[in-house]
Parts: structure tokens; sequence; C-alpha cells
């Protein structure tokens, strides 16, 4: 999980905020249980961000603050990656030949390549 947080100061008092991002991959594996062969293989990915909001401040001695943050990505990108694999495991498993495929394969060659990019095969 990756985040930043920023704000200001004026007077003594403070608003500011934070973001973060999330990131997930499940190696899928489907096996026939009466062959043990493995009958697909798959990596789905999710990625969520959130973030919240910062107030306080103080004045004469006096002083307070109050913050607020949504769901947090990871929990997000947990859930979108269930959905994902759910919604894989239909196309594939139910409706194959209707052409719902071509979304999946074209998404797994993007996550091959962006993988590829990232590390150097020479090390």
């Amino acid at each position: 999980m990756a985040g930043s947080d920023k704000g200001i100061s004026v007077f003594g008092f403070n608003v500011g905020g934070d973001s973060n991002k999330a990131y997930i991959a499940v190696d899928l594996k489907v096996l026939d249980t009466e062959t043990a062969e493995v009958v697909d293989n798959r990596t789905v990915e999710a990625n969520s961000s959130g973030g919240g909001l910062r107030l306080s401040g103080s004045l004469l001695g006096v002083g307070g603050h109050w913050g607020e943050k949504a769901k947090t990505p990871a929990g997000k990108a947990i859930r979108a990656c269930i959905i994902e694999i759910s919604e894989y495991l239909e196309c594939s498993l139910t409706k194959p030949k209707s052409g719902c495929m071509a979304k999946y394969d074209e998404k797994e060659t993007k996550r091959k390549d962006k993988t590829k990019k990232s590390i150097s095969l020479d090390e």
C-alpha cells in the first residue's frame, strides 16, 4: 500500500488530508476434481484508492482536531479482487464461447507486459 499526507497551517489552524492506494493480485487455478488436471490458470488483479480529511487548531491554549477516513483502500482492493474472480470464473466456466474471455485475455496480456517492464530480466 502506498500513500501521501499533505496539509497547510495558518495562525494555529491546520487543514490536511491523506490519500492511499492499494493493489492486490491473486493467482487462481481451477482443477478438475476427478483428474486433478489444471483446467484454468489466471492472475486476477485489483487496485483501489481512498483518503481522508483532517482539521485541527488551537486558539488561546484551547484546541481540538477532527478527522475522517473513508473505507480503507486495502479492504476495497480485496473486495474488488473477489468480484473480479467471481466474474472471471462465471465467464471461464459457464460461457467461454460467448466471447467474454477476450476481455480477460487482454487484461492478462497487459498484466504480463507491465510486470516484464517493472523487472529487469538481466538480474
